[in-house]
């Protein structure tokens, strides 16, 4: 019975190892920020593969057409890169947050990659000191200063 268990608990274990995620991004999420109505924007991820094996992506989900991906390639050797370029073509007003989906062979999760900002029809400068207290004012005084 103990042979059993063992074997049992060894064969899960290689499984387990097998189906673990191989593929990292050193950064998951690139914020595009402020960018212009109508301008396509691209953001590059890259992708590792870390484990001893070839890796190879079986597919990639984009959220919709206003998103292309493109991937450097699909078999990633041993510890070797590629790049993920996800363009955005910005054609509405607003906040964006999309997701990419990259499923890899034997992965049960797929390694998911974002790309968010703001489309708008001009970039506004927020980093400027705007001064909007008078040195000598007191907000919550109700009575007028000398």
């Amino acid at each position: 019975m103990k042979k059993f268990l063992t074997s049992v608990i060894i064969i899960a274990m290689a499984i387990n190892n097998t189906m673990a995620q191989k593929l990292t991004a050193q950064n998951t999420t690139y914020d595009c920020g402020q960018i212009l109505f109508r301008t396509p924007t691209t953001a590059i991820f890259k992708i590792k593969n870390t484990s001893n094996k070839q890796v190879k992506i079986k597919e990639i989900i984009s959220p919709c057409g206003c998103t292309k991906v493109k991937l450097s390639k699909k078999n990633i050797g041993s510890n070797k890169e590629a790049k993920v370029e996800v363009t955005y073509d910005a054609k509405q007003l607003g906040h964006f947050h999309k997701e990419i989906l990259l499923f890899e062979e034997g992965a049960q999760e797929p390694l998911a990659l974002t790309v968010k900002g703001i489309v708008a029809t001009e970039i506004k400068d927020f980093s400027k000191n705007y001064s909007c207290i008078k040195p000598n004012w007191i907000p919550w005084k109700l009575t007028n200063p000398p």
